[in-house]
């Protein structure tokens, strides 16, 4: 019986260009990696696979042909063993900050329930710190945030986009109509910002504490759609994710340009029987069919 665990080899290899950066991929030592090659080969008869070509693999006539099977199979293994552990796991709990519970969330849960239908979401709002400490808890099984770490120890990350920032101002204000603002064009603002915990927040917090400034907050609202509003009333400026900005005849978003890292967003979770890699790449891969990364 040929065991799924070569084929995984096999298409690691191929994806990563050697058996050494295939076996840091799969924390194996490389002669378990050449192992491996060769009982695959073995169990076709000794076919040849892969092949060198400069200083990558690349599979064979042959190895393209059991490429597309391996692909097909190992979806399969993960299909069925997503579907038969519902009788085991009915719940799956979830977290998010409150940005992306009217955007990306919708899209998940749909996925989901498409997919299981029987299968039972609890959510969860919050900041990215108590979310987080809900997850290292085992209080949730998944989060997403919006974020500049590309990190978490003990959880699998999986980035969904780039999340441009942009400042958020009146059709009618000095700023609009502008292609970009920098630091110096929003220093005098008055923000009309989320609350304490929101990653966005502490991005332009630290914008203007790294040049000895504290920005003027004179609103702090958990929803975006309230930010929006009082921004639309001229009580200030919002700043926030070019996604969660929403255009309208009343207000323009301006990109701010800030030369500052990436902001994402992302997935954090526990791997386990259900939320294994393919699925939160489906996830993932749903998310940004109906919002596609911004260039």
């Amino acid at each position: 019986m040929l065991d799924l665990q070569l084929l995984k080899t096999f298409l690691t290899v191929l994806e990563t260009g050697n058996y050494s950066n295939a076996a840091l991929q799969l924390d194996y030592v490389q002669s378990t990696v050449t192992k491996h090659m060769q009982l695959l080969e073995g169990a076709y008869q000794g076919t040849k696979l892969l092949q060198r070509q400069g200083n990558r693999m690349v599979p064979t006539e042959q190895g393209l042909v059991l490429q597309r099977y391996a692909v097909r199979m190992l979806q399969l293994y993960e299909d069925s063993r997503s579907e038969l552990i519902l009788s085991q796991r009915r719940t799956i709990r979830i977290g998010t900050i409150h940005a992306l519970s009217e955007t990306y969330l919708p899209v998940v849960i749909r996925q989901i329930k498409a997919a299981y239908p029987q299968l039972n979401i609890h959510l969860t709002n919050g900041s990215p710190p108590f979310l987080h400490a809900q997850l290292r808890s085992g209080q949730l099984d998944a989060i997403f945030l919006v974020d500049t770490r590309r990190r978490y120890d003990g959880f699998t990350v999986r980035e969904i986009r780039q999340e441009p920032l942009v400042v958020v101002t009146p059709r009618k204000h000095p700023l609009a109509g502008r292609e970009s603002v920098s630091f110096e064009d929003i220093r005098d603002q008055q923000f009309i910002l989320t609350q304490n915990g929101c990653s966005f927040r502490k991005f332009l917090l630290r914008e203007f504490s790294g040049r000895g400034q504290t920005p003027r907050i004179v609103m702090e609202l958990d929803s975006m759609q309230a930010i929006r509003q009082a921004v639309a009333q001229r009580y200030g400026v919002g700043f926030m994710p070019a996604l969660l900005a929403a255009e309208d005849d009343d207000l323009c978003s301006i990109p701010f340009a800030g030369g500052h890292a990436p902001i994402r967003s992302m997935m954090i979770y526990a791997q386990n029987d259900l939320l294994t890699p393919p699925f939160m790449d489906r996830l993932a891969d749903a998310i940004t069919a109906v919002f596609p990364p911004q260039g």
